[in-house]
């Protein structure tokens, strides 16, 4: 329940608002509507909601040229600036560099095709014996 009185129930794939509580009549969907979310966090959901092989692949390779490279090189131009006192980074930003550093890290792999990517996903189908369509 939020500070108005409503009630707040998260859906698979949709957020919506309910009418204001009254008692414990809305305790059943909120319950199923949890549920539903623990069994797509465990890949225990339907089918529509299960990755495919080719698709855990990708986002393995992408999380491995993420950390092993990317984030790096952000982490060290980061460190790199030298900047005069009104420019230089606030604690803050010291504090949480390395979070940004992450988080952009894998947002620029996931954005873009690159090449290395599709290799390592490719051979992490081959390895784990999944077929893929496309190869080389």
């Amino acid at each position: 329940m939020d500070g108005l009185g409503m009630d707040t129930t998260i859906t698979p794939g949709a957020m919506s608002l309910s009418t204001p509580l009254a008692g414990g009549a809305g305790l059943a969907s909120r319950q199923s509507a949890f549920r539903d979310v623990l069994a797509q966090a465990s890949g225990r959901g339907d089918a529509r909601t299960r990755e495919t092989p080719e698709q855990r692949a990708r986002s393995a390779a992408e999380q491995l040229v993420a950390i092993s490279f990317v984030q790096p090189i952000l982490a060290q131009v980061r460190e790199a600036k030298d900047a005069a006192p009104p420019f230089a980074p606030t604690e803050a930003e010291k504090q949480f560099g390395a979070l940004m550093d992450a988080r952009v890290a894998h947002e620029l792999v996931r954005g873009s095709r690159l090449p290395l990517v599709d290799r390592l996903a490719q051979n992490l189908l081959a390895r784990s014996g999944a077929r893929t369509e496309a190869s080389p």
